[in-house]
């Protein structure tokens, strides 16, 4: 192999190299921006009138301590209950890459029960497991100032107040895109198109290297 050859070997790895990164960080961004929906969502389907008692440390003329209730939504116990669980929600997403080469996520299941399609949409269902680790991995690094945001009820800012300034996982230019979402399904049609891999035979990836966090 000559030099020009080499060297053109080299140019087209760093090239891959930094294409992957990019590649990353908008999965990064779309995984973070999917999440705050699904928690928004989340509390907005708790009953309203549903309450929580909480104690105070008064304590009245008898020595009992006071208790009082208050909504159980947006409250301490709800928000880190549901932070607990909130990352299987990522099994109704996968990866996606639209015409411009944007990667993102997409929900494959809707909320409501109606079957979404997916086509032209590529898919692979490997990344499900990086998806899944990328939203672990913002509830493990950052939980306890998410929970201090959604405690708020009024936040318009919300996705930008974590995503970017919180998580620092997107830009201002990420954030005036929309999410990319999948149309109710045609008779007939096919729901997901060039997957691999089995769901049955899926195991979660515990060697998913730390150095795709750290990098991040």
């Amino acid at each position: 192999m000559n030099l020009k050859s080499v060297l053109l070997y080299i140019a087209s790895y760093f090239v891959f190299v930094v294409d992957s990164k990019r590649a990353d960080k908008q999965l990064y961004c779309a995984v973070c921006r999917a999440l705050v929906d699904e928690i928004k969502w989340s509390i907005s389907q708790v009953d309203p009138k549903k309450t929580i008692q909480v104690g105070s440390f008064r304590v009245d003329t008898n020595g009992n301590q006071a208790i009082s209730e208050k909504p159980y939504a947006r409250s301490e116990t709800h928000l880190t209950e549901l932070m607990e669980g909130i990352c299987h929600k990522m099994d109704d997403y996968l990866q996606t890459t639209d015409a411009s080469g944007r990667t993102s996520v997409v929900r494959t299941t809707s909320r409501t029960g109606k079957a979404l399609s997916l086509k032209n949409l590529s898919t692979d269902k490997e990344s499900k497991k990086t998806i899944k680790f990328y939203c672990e991995s913002i509830i493990e690094d950052h939980e306890e100032d998410m929970i201090g945001l959604f405690k708020r009820e009024f936040l318009p800012e919300i996705e930008k107040a974590i995503c970017g300034d919180i998580v620092s996982a997107c830009t201002g230019d990420h954030l005036n895109i929309p999410l990319p979402t999948a149309a109710a399904e045609e008779e007939g049609e096919n729901l997901i198109q060039d997957v691999e891999g089995d769901d049955d035979t899926e195991e979660d990836d515990d060697n998913l290297s730390e150095l795709d966090k750290e990098e991040l």
